[in-house]
């Protein structure tokens, strides 16, 4: 899938369940969706309230989505109850918003969504004003086996070397945040390479969590459960605070 565009949402491919509950399920395979563009949401593959979503061996590259805020996600996105990408490549894919390759948000039903992404997925040089490569909002998000950037003897957010780790202003390889549920984050085994949070103006909030961010909106009784083991993190920068990591009040952090 190469060139295509649309005025609104998924250049490439969109899938739509205007129905009360999710249901229904997408494989993609073996595919390569490359300079695909969007006016709206979702530069090339955008799905709407199915149950489960799965990527296998996907290669998503140089896809973009227009300036309009709203969700976006520049390669892959939509509500759903359940994403996993297996093996897949996302790289130069820019999202205007939230979501450089990934965004994900949950369906009507209530429950949160759930993003697994594993097997040695790559994202590279994508970006997005929140979550360079992933933005997910509601949800429970499992990294595995995974690299975000990529090493370099002299690349690093300090010197301006962003050709090939993820950009963002808050979370430059991953964003997730409670918004309406609960949310929780689980990375193992996974890389993270050169990626970079800039800030916009001095005290303005923005540049948080050269690699990753968490955050919780206004509800106070919300939390989030952030894991990281057996990880590795090498220059990753953050212009204001989490050169790393970084969270907003909450709980629940481990890391080993």
């Amino acid at each position: 899938f190469e060139d295509n565009s649309a005025g609104d949402a998924a250049g490439a491919l969109w899938a739509d369940q205007d129905l009360v509950g999710a249901r229904g399920s997408i494989t993609i395979e073996n595919s390569r969706f490359e300079d695909n563009d969007a006016g709206g949401d979702m530069g090339a593959v955008g799905f709407y309230n199915y149950s489960e979503v799965t990527v296998n061996g996907v290669q998503f590259i140089g896809n973009s989505t227009g300036s309009a805020e709203s969700f976006k996600g520049g390669a892959l996105g939509g509500s759903a109850g359940s994403v996993a990408v297996h093996g897949s490549e996302f790289a130069g894919n820019f999202g205007d918003y939230r979501g450089g390759a990934i965004l994900l948000y949950m369906t009507g039903s209530g429950l949160p969504a759930e993003l697994l992404v594993d097997d040695g997925s790559v994202f590279e040089a994508n970006g997005a004003i929140a979550g360079g490569a992933i933005w997910a909002e509601d949800a429970q998000v499992t990294v595995r086996d995974t690299r975000f950037g990529r090493a370099s003897e002299s690349g690093s957010c300090t010197d301006g070397d962003t050709e090939y780790g993820n950009l963002a202003i808050n979370g430059g390889a991953l964003d997730v945040y409670s918004n309406n549920l609960s949310s929780s984050l689980d990375v193992r085994s996974t890389s993270f390479y050169s990626n970079c949070a800039v800030n916009v103006d001095p005290g303005d909030g923005t540049g948080q969590g050269g690699a990753i961010y968490v955050g919780i909106g206004l509800d106070d009784d919300l939390r989030y459960d952030l894991h990281v083991e057996g990880s590795r993190f090498e220059s990753n920068g953050a212009d204001a605070d989490g050169d790393a990591t970084q969270r907003e009040s909450g709980d629940g952090i481990d890391a080993e």
